[in-house]
């Protein structure tokens, strides 16, 4: 099945360039297939409590950890925001997390592409 996989990076900017071609692609009646949000920032889910715990007992290192952990939290809860432009428009979309080397080639394409398609 053929049609269009409209990429984005999780910033604003592309994002709302993204849903504007997603928009274009539905008005010319052309086939759109998902929008794809690419190198997007991934974090496990961990419970407050958990983190309360881990936070009462930690050392400065461990606490330099947490810290980070916090911050990389709200670096995906902000890319989230930013393309609620795209999300909202009720497009297939798939959310891919930074892969090692980037997309460089064709190969690397057509890897992210198959897992799209699954």
């Amino acid at each position: 099945r053929a049609g269009f996989l409209v990429v984005a990076a999780p910033r604003p900017g592309p994002a709302s360039e993204a849903a504007a071609l997603v928009e274009r692609l539905r008005r010319d009646g052309l086939p759109l297939r998902a929008a794809l949000v690419n190198q997007v920032t991934t974090v496990a889910a961990v419970s407050s409590a958990a983190l309360a715990v881990a936070a009462s007992s930690a050392d400065q290192a461990q606490h330099e950890v947490l810290a980070h952990y916090g911050r990389t939290v709200a670096r995906s809860a902000a890319e989230r925001r930013d393309v609620e432009p795209l999300t909202r428009l009720d497009v297939p979309s798939v959310r891919i997390g930074r892969v090692p080397g980037g997309l460089t080639d064709l190969d690397s394409l057509s890897r992210l592409v198959g897992r799209v398609e699954q």
